[in-house]
């Protein structure tokens, strides 16, 4: 393994790896580093991590101090964490070494500063969050879109598109959020999608809610239905409610009833269900007779088609059971060689 004692060089993903090394891989990296001359900062570093792991942690406070003196902002860092979460007594020492490691423009070293600064300090720990969101520390920039979503200033929108562009998916929804509000439909639609192949159900919903607006009904129960099928405990049950409400506004009452179904059955609140059991009776008494006489026919055959399916899968796991190698023929198998040596 290759150790140079420069931050712009070394991956903080080298040290995570080194807890996944085998016991053995372990023990030879500690005896390198415990034996490699000189030592520099990124040694000494390194030899911390390792002692952390094997639970000692005199010598891992010993090596990060060394390591400091090396002005390692690894372990400028680590002794802040460690000082500010387990050690009071020692947390000034600590944010004095977390101060050295910003001035050093280490990006981490810059936010944690910064959040230590954020309720007295507020002026001082922004200056030091929008420093690392210009070094390109994600975190900072979803913080600072955060803090400034409190209020409407534009830095919201810009440090959002940041995150965005390195598929945030809460930044890609939020945008997508924030286009829509600004009747910027094109651009709402271009993040929202993109928020749909990053995987977010929130995404989806805001995508068929956005098609509903602009009275594209098709394309809006598509993302309905994909966000009612994703299983998540919020946006299935509204996903199926949405579909409800387009059908109807598109006059199928029959597929509105089936959705708000399906809703009431995942909404967990009373609140929820009162308001489908609302919507229910809002839809049976619109509808005409034969319309909702149909609708309950229909019901009761889909119930028998599903009873008939479920009795003919029973008859098949049975066939499948007792069919040559299946589990029933495998145990019939061994009941009768049993019962021959008796």
């Amino acid at each position: 393994m290759h150790l140079r004692d420069d931050a712009v060089f070394w991956e903080i993903s080298c040290i995570e790896s080194l807890m996944s090394l085998d016991v053995e891989s372990h023990l030879l990296l500690r005896l390198w580093c415990e034996t490699y001359t000189p030592k520099n900062g990124m040694i000494f570093y390194t030899l911390a991590v390792i002692y952390q792991y094997e639970i000692d942690y005199d010598k891992m406070a010993n090596s990060i101090l060394e390591a400091i003196i090396f002005k390692n902002i690894f372990a400028m860092n680590h002794f802040w964490n460690y000082t500010y979460l387990f050690d009071a007594k020692k947390s000034a020492a600590g944010t004095d070494l977390l101060r050295g490691a910003a001035d050093l423009l280490d990006k981490e070293a810059m936010f944690n500063l910064g959040r230590l600064y954020e309720i007295h300090r507020k002026d001082e720990a922004m200056v030091l969050f929008e420093k690392a969101a210009d070094l390109g520390h994600l975190e900072s920039i979803i913080y600072l879109w955060k803090l400034y979503d409190e209020g409407d200033s534009p830095k919201m929108i810009h440090y959002c598109l940041k995150a965005a562009e390195a598929d945030d998916i809460e930044s890609v929804v939020r945008a997508g959020k924030y286009y829509r509000s600004k009747k910027e439909y094109m651009k709402a639609k271009q993040m929202l999608e993109k928020g749909v192949k990053l995987g977010a159900i929130a995404a989806a919903n805001k995508l068929g809610c956005l098609y509903e607006s602009l009275g594209n009904k098709e394309k809006a129960l598509e993302y309905f239905q994909l966000a009612s099928k994703s299983g998540d405990s919020y946006y299935s049950p509204t996903g199926f409610w949405n579909c409800c409400i387009t059908h109807l506004k598109k006059g199928d009452k029959i597929l509105a009833l089936d959705c708000v179904a399906k809703a009431y059955e995942l909404y967990s609140t009373e609140k929820d269900k009162n308001e489908c059991l609302e919507k229910v009776d809002e839809i049976v008494n619109s509808m005409e007779k034969g319309m909702l006489i149909e609708y309950i026919l229909g019901n009761r055959e889909k119930t028998e088609r599903i009873r008939a399916l479920e009795r003919r899968v029973e008859e098949l796991e049975i066939e499948i059971d007792f069919s040559p190698g299946g589990k029933g023929a495998v145990k019939a198998e061994e009941h009768f060689h049993a019962v021959a040596k008796s």
